[in-house]
Order: structure tokens, then C-alpha cells, then sequence
């Protein structure tokens, strides 16, 4: 029992050590995002996702304009036949997204943020019949929009962790008007004085 306090006053010790001081809080004029998303569009499950942002302070130090580009791969779709004979179905989606952030910094190192963005994303599907290609892979676009929020905790002056989620409006490809949600946690990297 004596061991668990121990412990946590250790890893509370830490993070009081790493947390920034309140004076040195000023906005970030950048921010670079990366991370893990995971992404389910109108009950399509892409596990195996990827999310990179970029964020420019504008105007005041509560808003930003952001650029974020992702992508999901959903696992292979596997049909076999008799005599080992497979065939092998893949889909994956890569989206660009742009909009404005709004972020509310506090004192301490957690600064929560929402977002509205609107972009464009592209579905792929490709088959394979015995590892071999079975016609040409197809694609569709579709326009999409969403709304998201979540935090960004500082760990350092120069790094940070975020975790988000998001809601999103499809328009087409194969899902006339969809919705789809988003989960994801990265890295977020700071840098330039405003």
C-alpha cells in the first residue's frame, strides 16, 4: 500500500515538473499534429488510420486556420474457394480538410479546441483474385464536412498530446448523404511566438 503512494506521488511529481509555467503560455503561431485515427464512415470500420494537421494562428490567439490531411485502410476482405483459390477485396479512404479552430488556453497545460472543417476525400477499392489483380481498382470522391473538438494536453513547452473526435457529414461516393465519425490521438508540436 505504501509502495502505490510512492508511486503516485512520483509520476504527480513529474508532471507538476513538466507542466510550463503559467507565465510562459503565449500562443503558438504553428502547430503540426500527427497520430493514429480511426475512422467509421456509415458503418465502414477503417482500424488502420493515420491523421497530419497543420494549424496557423489568425487573427487573435484563440483561433486558428487549420489544414489536416488523413487516410484509413479498413483490413482485406478475404473469399475463398475450393481449392485454395482466394479473392482478396481492399478499401481505403484518404481525405483533405480545411477550416478554422477555436481554442480556449488556459493556465494549465490542457487547452481544449473545436473545429469546423470541410474538404474533400477519395474511397479506393481494389481485388485481387490469387494475389494477382482483378480489373482495375475503382475510386469515387465525395465532398464531406465536420465538426470535431477535444484537447491538447502540453507535456513540454515543445510537445504536446491531443486527442479528438469528430462528427462528419458525407455527401456521396456510394453513401448519398452518411455520416461518419472519427476518434484519433497524435502528437502536437508548437513552435513560433506570436
Amino acid at each position: 500500500m505504501a509502495s502505490n503512494r510512492r508511486w503516485h506521488l512520483a509520476v504527480a511529481t513529474l508532471l507538476l515538473a513538466l507542466a510550463p509555467p503559467a507565465a510562459a503560455q503565449s500562443p503558438p503561431k504553428f502547430d503540426v499534429s500527427a497520430g493514429y485515427q480511426f475512422m467509421n464512415i456509415e458503418g465502414d470500420v477503417f482500424r488502420k488510420g493515420w491523421y497530419v494537421d497543420f494549424a496557423r494562428t489568425w487573427k487573435n490567439p484563440g483561433l486558428a486556420v487549420v489544414v489536416q490531411v488523413d487516410g484509413g485502410y479498413r483490413p482485406p476482405t478475404v473469399f475463398q474457394f475450393l481449392r485454395g483459390s482466394t479473392i482478396t477485396q481492399t478499401h481505403s479512404v484518404y481525405e483533405m480538410l480545411f477550416g478554422l479552430r477555436v481554442r480556449k488556453r488556459t493556465a494549465a497545460a490542457v487547452m481544449p479546441f473545436g473545429q469546423v472543417l470541410i474538404g474533400t476525400g477519395a474511397g479506393n477499392s481494389s481485388a485481387f483474385f490469387n494475389g494477382r489483380p482483378l480489373g482495375e481498382p475503382s475510386s469515387s470522391g465525395y465532398p464531406l464536412a465536420v465538426l470535431g473538438g477535444g484537447v491538447n494536453v502540453r507535456v513540454t513547452d515543445r510537445i504536446g498530446v491531443r486527442l479528438r473526435a469528430d462528427y462528419g457529414v458525407v455527401f456521396g461516393a456510394g453513401y448519398d448523404t452518411g455520416n461518419t465519425y472519427r476518434v484519433a490521438l497524435g502528437l502536437s508540436v508548437p513552435f513560433g511566438s506570436k
